[in-house]
This record gives C-alpha cells, structure tokens and sequence, in this order.
C-alpha cells in the first residue's frame, strides 16, 4: 500500500477503513472472543472497490442480497439466505468474493480480544448514568 501521509499538507493520499465486529465486547454474552476487522483503502482505490463489489454481487446474488452486507459467516455456515445452497456453490461464493477483494489494492487488520482477560466493568444503564452525573457535587 503507498505512503500515506495524511497530517503533511499538500499530500492527497487519504485512507478510508471500513470496520466490522464480530461479537461483543460484554462479558455476559456466550462468545468467548470479540473481533475487530478492517479493509483500508486508499481513496483513489474506492471507486474501483465499490464497483468491483458491486459486480461480485450482481453476478452471484439476486433479490433483496444484493443491497445488503455481505456476511462471510452467512454463506459458510448456511444461514439466513443460504441455508438452501449446496456446500460447493457456498464455498464457489467465498472463493469469488476472496478473489475480488484479492483484485484491490487494500490492507486488511484484524484484532481479537479473548474476554477471559478482559476485565469486568460494570454495566450502568443510562438512567444510573444520568444520577451518576447529575448528583455530582459542584
């Protein structure tokens, strides 16, 4: 990926970072990780994303799917819309998406917090919040 240098005027490489979480950070759920995970791109690179993205849609989703997210964990697992897709066409739907994200220049980041070694904070609701602030000596 190029230098970016965002901070120095006259430069004109901006990066964009879409983020997704897989998870909660909350202790009270089941799942014992919370995931983080980003694509950057640099803006230059966006509309050959957007467009590269879009033809991967058009030509392997119809209907309501092809203006929605696309869930990796949906098409492996068999959920939501695919659970009537055979394994082979689910896994001909991964490796086609793995290789248009391969066609971009990108830069991908990816951070799991195991819970267990988290800390334990508690919750407050947002009226214990507001007492909280409001009672505040001033």
């Amino acid at each position: 990926m190029s230098d970016i240098n965002n901070n120095i005027p006259g430069t004109k490489n901006v990066a964009i970072m879409y983020v997704d979480e897989s998870g909660t950070p909350d202790h009270s759920d089941s799942s014992r990780h919370f995931i983080l995970s980003g694509v950057i791109v640099l803006d230059e690179h966006i509309k050959k994303l957007e467009k590269a993205v879009s033809e991967y849609k058009q030509s392997n989703f119809t209907g309501d799917y092809l203006g929605s997210e696309i869930h990796t964990r949906d098409i492996y697992r068999s959920k939501e819309g695919f659970s009537a897709i055979d394994r082979p066409t689910r896994i001909r739907l991964l490796d086609n998406l793995y290789g248009t994200i391969g066609s971009i220049e990108c830069a991908g980041i990816v951070i799991v917090a195991d819970k267990s070694k988290l800390p334990i904070t508690p919750q407050r609701s947002d009226a214990e919040r507001y007492v909280a602030a409001s009672s505040r000596k001033v």
